[in-house]
């Protein structure tokens, strides 16, 4: 939950109805969606697109934060 939290940006308001302290990123948004890239394409059942992965992870990076629309 706490990845999820610093990746979406956690809100004040939402952490008090919680009764919780904000979760705040402490590394870049790139860094997260990376760890998210990581965690999808060094584990799908296809070689090729592993061995992509593996030589260009920013680039997977990259791609993943587009399939998020920033609110």
């Amino acid at each position: 939950m706490k990845f999820r939290l610093r990746l979406f940006s956690d809100t004040t308001s939402g952490a008090k109805a919680e009764g919780r302290s904000k979760v705040q990123a402490s590394e870049s948004k790139i860094a997260l969606y990376s760890v998210l890239a990581a965690a999808i394409f060094k584990t799908v059942d296809d070689e090729a697109i592993q061995q992509d992965y593996e030589n260009d992870p920013t680039r997977f990076a990259r791609s993943t934060q587009q399939q998020f629309p920033t609110v």
